[in-house]
């Protein structure tokens, strides 16, 4: 029988599961997997951990060796809510070593589920040091799912990343690896989260509801989505802090690395990259904002991303943009190499737009109204430099109909078109 009493523990076999182990309040059960495999029979998920419990998974012969990753398993978990761990409020599961894979649930959260706070317990906590989350599919979460609390006076669970893998795992509605439904704490460290797809949004992740997202050390790559935002899938009030990491190699029809969508939606990009990812036609290689989103860029790299629509590094509609450090080059579009800022209100500040290309307008910049709403730019301070469209505006394109530009400051230079290389301004008749 495995451990629910307060202690260390070391598997020294592989272990079928009947049933979920119940690890009740005011016990801390640490496991040392040992090299060895559980595996959950009848419908079972591993560990049920109710509120005031500890749980901790180490594996002491875990290792590394040509990039491959090799540990003790916990798989076949077919809980109805987390396939493999169900986590209440008030529990607290750390994961340094070991592999969660192949565990599937017909609820959320295809290995771990948490919970939001109740009136009495504060929300789950999961604190991810290493090890591995693969080959899980869930709802909402082919990995993890947090669960959104009974009320906005309640927080949400906490999940923290330093270090391992969440990788091909599967949703076949949002989330690929993760979804957050509200009020949220998630801090993104280290490790990385490649390869998960969602049928609908939110390859990597899908945040949904006021929560806040502190990037600083994750590499989020080679995630995809069948429509919205391949790496990150933001909406609905949630704020991204982006101070480090990585965004890259990921698909979407709309918002390849990132998509932002609804009002309080903010992202903060201070450094870090969103590099490499592609979108289709619907737009924004980079990232997508929409709806009333706020994206502000003071420092950070958008590089060479595309799309075969508009806004090769980042598209912003019915938005509003302070795009004031950072750089942004070698991203390419059909409208917009750099930028597709329609219906937006934006100030482009001390920020690099530079060896974009368009294959129609607008290499650098491209501004235009969204259905009716205009656009009101100012550049105060950017270098729109040696970017190309292949018809015109290789610096800058705008749409002068219900739209306004102001440039106060910066330098438009060493860009090439077929018609106005620096600046093409035109009136829709």
């Amino acid at each position: 029988l495995l451990p629910d009493k307060d202690g260390y523990y070391v598997l020294d076999d592989d272990v079928q599961m009947e049933k979920a182990l119940i690890i009740l309040k005011g016990n801390h059960v640490h496991l040392c997997l040992n090299g060895h495999t559980l595996t959950a029979a009848n419908g079972s998920m591993f560990f049920d951990l109710r509120a005031g419990a500890k749980l901790t998974i180490c594996d002491c012969t875990a290792k590394t060796v040509d990039g491959e990753y090799t540990a003790g398993k916990l798989t076949g978990g077919t809980g109805a809510i987390g396939g493999a761990i169900h986590a209440r409020a008030g529990s607290e599961f750390y994961l340094y070593d070991g592999i969660f894979c192949e565990n599937t649930t017909t609820g959320n959260g295809g290995a771990i589920y948490m919970d939001a706070a109740s009136a009495d317990y504060p929300g789950a906590v999961f604190c991810m040091y290493g090890g591995m989350l693969c080959h899980n599919v869930g709802g909402y979460g082919g990995a993890i799912r947090l669960s959104a609390p009974a009320s906005a006076d309640l927080a949400g669970p906490t999940f923290v990343m330093e270090g391992g893998w969440i990788c091909h795992n599967e949703s076949p509605n949002f989330g690929g690896a993760f979804h957050a439904a509200g009020n949220a704490t998630i801090t993104l460290l280290g490790g990385v989260i490649e390869e998960n797809t969602a049928a609908q949004g939110g390859g990597a992740f899908s945040i949904n509801g006021i929560t806040a997202v502190e990037l600083s050390g994750t590499v989020i790559r080679n995630n995809a989505a069948v429509t919205w935002g391949g790496g990150m899938y933001i909406r609905s009030g949630a704020t991204l802090n982006m101070t480090g990491g990585e965004i890259c190699g990921n698909s979407a029809k709309v918002g390849a690395g990132l998509l932002l969508e609804g009002e309080g939606t903010t992202l903060n990009l201070i450094d870090g990259k969103i590099t490499g990812n592609k979108a289709g036609a619907a737009g924004g290689g980079g990232l997508y904002a929409s709806s009333k989103t706020v994206v502000n860029m003071t420092g950070g790299e958008i590089s060479g991303n595309k799309t075969e629509g508009y806004g090769g590094g980042l598209a912003l509609y019915a938005s509003t943009g302070n795009i004031s450090g950072g750089v942004i080059t070698s991203n390419t579009a059909v409208r917009g190499g750099g930028m597709s800022l329609q219906g937006s209100q934006v100030l482009l500040g001390e920020t690099r737009v530079s060896n974009n290309q368009a294959s129609n307008s607008g290499g650098g910049v491209y501004i235009a109204r969204a259905n009716t709403l205009g656009s009101n730019v100012t550049i105060d301070g950017t270098v729109i430099s040696n970017n190309n469209a292949k018809e015109a505006g290789g610096g800058v394109f705008v749409f002068m109909n219900g739209n306004t530009a102001t440039m106060k400051s910066g330098r438009v230079i060493d860009n090439a078109a077929k018609n106005g290389g620096g600046i093409v301004v035109q009136r829709i008749c």
